[in-house]
């Protein structure tokens, strides 16, 4: 299926094509024969990078049509941003406005009543309901982006009670639901009274290997043994980059993230790999932001050698000046926390997991799906590699088992032990006057369709 085919605006096809987006992917095509531009509603479980956010952009153009607003619901501040952007650079052609919020979470941005498309962090979609924004009744299309993210215990309750209120607000909005990781996805299709379009096509090929005994292990039994690796993390980095891609290396903190960066970039910095010169200026770029910051200097030091480091820690100055140099290609190694894999568009051909830990605990598999969703460049790689190194043959196997052979764990709503939380939603929004009005509110929620108590 072609753009050019699609029931567009004129000037939009010609913005699409522009960005040298000319036929639609398998599952976007199955999207829009489910009925996504006539309003139908849908939650979409597709690889990484298999182009679901151009199905909301495409469906927020019909809202807007309809003289209708889109709030786009997202995890992360950085991706709220990354997603605005894109937004406004694509529908601006057609007059569309495109706002990005994320902060003052005790203001209802009544501003907003002049905006088309709304990109705000969960918390802030939480805050504008809490605030009755005037405006939430003229939304015709609701995006949760990461919709799994319901299942997280810290922040999960919060997407759940203000998804159900926006529910209640607007009953007859469209929905669509985004992730790469949703195992019950009929569950949750229940709950938003939504279609189902599952598909595990990726627009690249993943492979998922173990690194052990200085042999790549994979899943049908074939091996591949690496020479001269030393430390693995350092051996199998620079053996990517010879072989012409980047490389992501997950940590299980900041400062690990941080401390792989330093010993890459003193690896690196001995190669001729690297670009030197145009890694100079990012360098400059990041200590002119930072003002004598200890975590500037760092990081530059670190870029100079075609490395960096990234995570919540960072300004945001700051990770976009790495984002922007590792998709460029002159950056050629990130190392980051777990976070990332939730967050901004920057995949790499390699993905290497030393630990399957996040902080002090496991990986849970749909973590570990949505980092090795980062391997692979569409348009760039051949494949997608991801490599997690095991310290034993038990754990090689461990890990084969738990997360390679794997699936995500069902979503589960977090809200049972926190119904107070779903309660003063409910009532400081409006949305409940009466008990019955109440009761209706925490029966639409997902931990009632679960039957949790």
């Amino acid at each position: 299926m072609r753009v050019r085919d699609l029931p567009i605006p004129v000037k939009l096809r010609e913005a699409l094509e522009s960005q040298g987006i000319v036929e639609l992917f398998p599952p976007q095509a199955e999207a829009v024969r489910m009925g996504l531009l006539e309003g139908e509603s849908l939650v979409v479980s597709t690889a990484t990078a298999s182009g679901k956010t151009l199905l909301a952009l495409l469906a927020s153009v019909k809202a807007w049509e309809r003289g209708l607003k889109t709030l786009y619901l997202s995890p992360l501040r950085a991706l709220t941003t990354e997603k605005a952007e894109w937004f406004r650079r694509t529908l601006e052609p057609l007059g569309i406005k495109v706002a990005a919020v994320s902060r003052d979470y005790d203001s209802p941005e009544e501003w907003l009543r002049k905006v088309d498309v709304i990109v705000a962090t969960y918390e802030k979609a939480d805050s504008m309901v809490r605030h009755r924004s005037t405006w939430l009744k003229d939304v015709g299309l609701i995006v949760v982006d990461e919709l799994h993210l319901v299942t997280d215990p810290e922040r999960g309750p919060r997407l759940e009670t203000a998804l159900t209120a926006l529910m209640k607000i607007v009953p007859d909005a469209q929905r669509l639901g985004l992730s790469a990781t949703i195992s019950n996805i009929g569950e949750i299709c229940g709950w938003i009274g939504a279609k189902p379009l599952e598909s595990d096509w990726r627009p690249v090929p993943l492979r998922e290997c173990v690194y052990y005994g200085g042999r790549l292990h994979y899943l049908d039994g074939g091996e591949v043994e690496v020479t001269g690796v030393g430390n693995p993390v350092i051996g199998l980095t620079v053996n990517a980059l010879l072989d012409g891609g980047q490389v992501m290396v997950f940590a299980s903190s900041r400062r690990r993230a941080e401390d792989y960066a330093v010993k890459l970039a003193q690896a690196l910095g001995r190669t001729e790999l690297i670009d030197r010169a145009r890694l100079s200026v990012d360098a400059e770029r990041i200590r002119a932001e930072g003002r004598g910051l200890e975590i500037a200097e760092k990081l530059a030091a670190c870029v100079e050698a075609g490395v960096a480091f990234h995570h919540a820690g960072l300004s945001h100055p700051h990770r976009s000046i790495v984002e922007e140099g590792f998709r460029a290609g002159r950056i050629k190694v990130i190392t980051a926390t777990p976070t990332l894999a939730a967050g901004v568009n920057i995949p790499a051909r390699t993905v290497i997991i030393p630990e399957v830990k996040k902080g002090g605990y496991e990986l849970t598999v749909m973590e570990y799906k949505q980092i090795a969703g980062r391997a692979g460049r569409p348009g760039y790689d051949p494949y997608g590699e991801v490599i997690t190194i095991a310290n034993s043959k038990r754990r090689m196997s461990t890990i084969f088992r738990k997360y390679v052979r794997g699936r995500p764990e069902p979503i589960s709503s977090k809200l049972s032990g926190k119904v107070r939380w779903a309660i003063l939603a409910a009532l400081s929004s409006g949305i409940a006057g009466s008990l019955e009005d109440l009761r209706g509110f925490l029966s639409a929620t997902l931990a009632a369709v679960q039957g949790l108590d």
